[in-house]
């Protein structure tokens, strides 16, 4: 009997495992060695003239980092964002080495159903030298000591660790995504990843979002709707200044209103597909709700002197794709608005209708040919910027401007774009995200061999609305913009404060060389060289930190900023940037 159970027992592993065998297991992966090399051609920096004896700068000009907003602006953080003068004696050139490894595992458990994930097996990196940990920041949502920062898929393998006490390994899931298909619809739930026309909004190398989606086809139509559940409205953490989850009697309404509004948020997307015609209509919205006010902590209701003053954000797109095998044309765009209901805000006795309507564009089109092993591409992109002029409320620059994503403008620009941002905005992951700029560009790919491709771009840029800025800068925080109350300031003569002229509108012009190689099967070397002159908007939108070191003075300390705008009109040399990766993929 005992041998009996043992059979019938080892029968039943068998066929458990069986099933579970039945189901397809598959991986891809990818393992990228990468080198990177920045420096100045000439003594003549961003930030003025450099001296090997008294003040060098170094090359050591961007403070980027991730964080939780979706757009990150110049000055932006308290002045610890964006592109800031380095520290004295630094050096003329900077080097980084680092590593990943990511992993893409996908089960299929039948004809319906699989899952996929991505694992990087590397770290996503620290940010601040190296630094696992910053201690004593301040500002929301970091406000707490040693929170540390991450930044894009590669850990630093230097001649020392990381830092103390941190492995130089850790295992990340970066998207997982289960998907189900039915006669109906097919259903995604978790990541979500979005690509629109030309990707200057979406890109699929961008950071997925989206918990739920659901999709449908329909001949040539694919219809697509993906609500965000309490996207925004689901404070369950209660402080007395920021949360409503514990509002209890009065204050109870809140919370089951935050609860149960579902659909205020949502991505809605139909898309047309016919031989080599594709377009795109996409439509995307959720609700910022106001902070609390006083009255609308535990135990209390909102009043009528203190209504919500949430803000609703809607985004509208469009995008058409064209390609017949030898000729390309693709065009985008889209619009973002901006609504806050100000009914009644202020302060107390002096209660004023504070509506806001503040709307932002972002467009683009590219078109070229293939012609035997050449390709050649043109293309123009725009996105609006927040000068004085038009500006009728009292929010700062970038209130509702969206900027062109860093994985589309990366190949336009490697200085210019992606590490610099032309100054002024960087996307959530630290790189740049351009904004307030207009953008023309020419790029050639040529196939030498079949493993081989060699591509040559140039782009030009030039500022939307330079009076945006601040002329010189703030040493203190590098770029800040230029507001309505320094507007007004400068006006009634209350303040020397004023606007870049309109005449600085160049960012500058840049020359990139890439070079693809497939050295073996799965091993590709790939290459890029990027050669930067920025424009006379560098040149008066950025103070002369040189300036004020020779001084003797600390720019982080001194408040003359009218020392600041030394020379605005001073040369900057070219800066270089060296790209080069192995890339094994399996």
């Amino acid at each position: 009997m005992k041998r009996l159970v043992i059979l019938l027992s080892l029968f039943a592993f068998l066929a458990a495992a069986g099933s579970a065998f039945a189901w397809e297991f598959s991986m891809k992966g990818e393992s990228e060695w990468r080198y990177r090399y920045w420096s100045r051609t000439g003594d003549d920096d961003i930030f003025g003239t450099m001296d090997a004896n008294f003040v060098n700068l170094g090359i050591n000009h961007l403070s980027t980092f991730p964080t939780y907003a979706t757009t990150n602006r110049g000055g932006s953080d308290g002045g610890l964002f964006g592109v800031l003068a380095g520290e004295n004696r630094f050096g003329a050139d900077m080097s980084l080495t680092d590593y990943r490894t990511t992993l893409y595992p996908h089960i299929k458990v039948n004809k319906a159903i699989d899952i996929s994930a991505s694992v990087n097996l590397t770290s996503l990196g620290i940010w601040s030298a190296g630094q696992p940990y910053e201690a004593g920041r301040t500002n929301p949502p970091d406000s707490l000591p040693n929170v540390g920062y991450v930044n894009s898929l590669y850990v630093p393998i230097q001649d020392r660790a990381v830092n103390v006490n941190v492995p130089n390994t850790f295992v990340t899931l970066q998207w997982l995504k289960l998907g189900i298909k039915t006669p109906m619809v097919d259903f995604s739930i978790g990541y979500k990843d979005s690509s629109i026309g030309m990707g200057l909004w979406k890109h699929k190398c961008n950071r997925a979002s989206a918990s739920f989606g659901v999709t449908a086809h329909y001949g040539p139509f694919k219809i697509g709707f993906s609500p965000y559940f309490n996207r925004e409205l689901s404070a369950w953490g209660w402080t007395p200044a920021t949360g409503r989850s514990r509002n209890e009697g009065a204050g109870a309404p809140q919370r089951q209103e935050d609860r149960r509004n579902y659909f205020t948020a949502f991505f809605g997307e139909i898309q047309y597909a016919n031989g080599p015609l594709v377009f795109q209509l996409v439509s995307d919205s959720y609700r910022q709700p106001s902070a609390p006010s006083p009255n609308s902590v535990r135990g209390a209701a909102l009043t009528v002197a203190n209504p919500s003053d949430d803000i609703m954000r809607y985004r509208i797109a469009s995008a058409v794709k064209y390609f017949n095998g030898r000729f390309f044309f693709n065009a985008e765009a889209d619009w973002f608005n901006r609504w806050r209901a100000g009914r009644g805000t202020g302060t107390p006795g002096g209660l004023v209708n504070q509506n806001e309507d503040d709307s932002g564009w972002l467009y683009g089109i590219e078109t070229g040919a293939l012609a035997g092993p050449l390709k050649v591409t043109l293309n123009y992109v725009r996105a609006t910027g927040d000068d004085i002029s038009t500006r009728f409320t009292s929010e700062d620059a970038a209130t509702s401007e969206q900027g062109a994503s860093a994985c589309y403008m990366k190949q336009w620009g490697y200085l210019m774009y992606y590490m610099y941002g032309t100054g002024d905005g960087w996307d959530a992951a630290g790189w740049g995200q351009p904004t307030n700029f207009h953008h023309v560009g020419a790029r050639w790919d040529y196939a030498v061999a079949s493993n081989l491709n060699i591509s040559a771009t140039g782009a030009y840029a030039w500022r939307d609305q330079p009076t945006a800025y601040t002329f010189g800068g703030d040493y203190q925080k590098g770029l800040r913009p230029y507001t309505n109350a320094d507007l007004l300031a400068f006006q009634t003569g209350a303040s020397t404060r004023r606007p870049v002229p309109d005449s600085a509108r160049e960012i500058g012009w840049e020359v990139d060389l890439g070079m693809n190689w497939k050295l073996l099967e799965n091993l590709t070397w790939n290459s890029t060289f990027a050669w930067w002159q920025p424009g006379n908007w560098w040149q008066n939108a950025f103070p002369n930190t040189a300036h004020i070191y020779r001084l003797g003075l600390v720019p982080n300390t001194n408040t003359s900023e009218a020392i600041a705008t030394f020379n605005p009109g001073r040369c900057i040399d070219p800066l270089i940037a060296v790209e080069t990766n192995l890339l094994v993929t399996f």
